[in-house]
């Protein structure tokens, strides 16, 4: 696959900074082609070929005269504290999209019992083939009627912790979630997370409505318990123009 031009892809890099920074709000009109040009030091078809990279992520639209428009759609901020303390009955996503004034919404894809996976196993510390419960769900929010999604989340659990919670098997967990019912059961959690940045797979596209050359946040989260034993582990690919991570110390 050719890459595409680098001069075009770093007026995108820039310009996708100050979209997700806030400085260009949604809805807003960016500058004019020249004007970014100018301060980048390029040729204006090459801003207009930055702006259509943009365009295929989502990100803005093209309208009359080669202008663009920061598309105007909901941006979930997910601080620490909605997962800690979340917003009365809601805790993590939900509480956060709540915080804002959103509608949230959960599709459980799948519970059930399976081999822990290379990567799952590592972050749980448990052989490779251990048996552990799944758990695969995909948020979002409600937008002008419609339902975007935000994240693909996927979560295992040790078999001890899901004996211990039982709920955890259920496809609907009640408020708060699977962190609300490890805190019923006893649990008291204490996270870590990693964050890096890759491309979506065929199926992430497919879920979150995003193309292929879109960048994705993947936030891989250990849970360890009282005893410092890791009783979960979670991976979240969030789109980042729908989602930002708080974190705070």
């Amino acid at each position: 696959m050719s890459r595409p031009p680098a001069k075009a892809m770093r007026v995108a890099d820039h310009l996708r900074v100050k979209i997700t920074s806030g400085e260009y709000a949604p809805g807003a009109l960016l500058p004019p082609q020249r004007v970014v040009a100018d301060e980048l030091g390029v040729e204006r078809g090459t801003v207009g070929r930055g702006l259509h990279m943009l365009a295929a992520e989502g990100l803005v639209e093209m309208i009359d005269g080669g202008h663009a428009r920061v598309v105007d759609r909901t941006l979930t901020r997910l601080a620490t504290t909605d997962l800690t303390h979340g917003d009365g009955q809601w805790q993590g996503f939900a509480a956060a999209v709540i915080r804002l004034g959103g509608e949230p919404w959960t599709d459980v894809v799948s519970v059930g019992e399976v081999d822990a996976p290379t990567l799952a196993a590592r972050w749980l510390g448990v052989p490779v083939g251990t048996r552990v419960l799944r758990r695969e769900r995909v948020h979002g929010v409600m937008e002008g009627g419609e339902r975007q999604p935000a994240e693909v989340a996927t979560t295992w659990i040790t078999m001890d912790a899901a004996e211990r919670v039982p709920a955890v098997r259920d496809v609907d967990t009640g408020a708060g979630g699977i962190t609300r019912r490890f805190a019923e059961a006893g649990y008291t959690l204490q996270y870590e997370d990693v964050a890096s940045a890759r491309l979506p797979s065929a199926a992430e596209q497919e879920r979150l409505g995003v193309g292929p050359d879109s960048p994705l946040l993947d936030v891989w989260r250990r849970s360890y318990d009282q005893d410092d034993r890791v009783v979960k582990a979670s991976n979240r690919v969030t789109d980042p123009l729908r989602q930002q991570l708080v974190y705070r110390f």
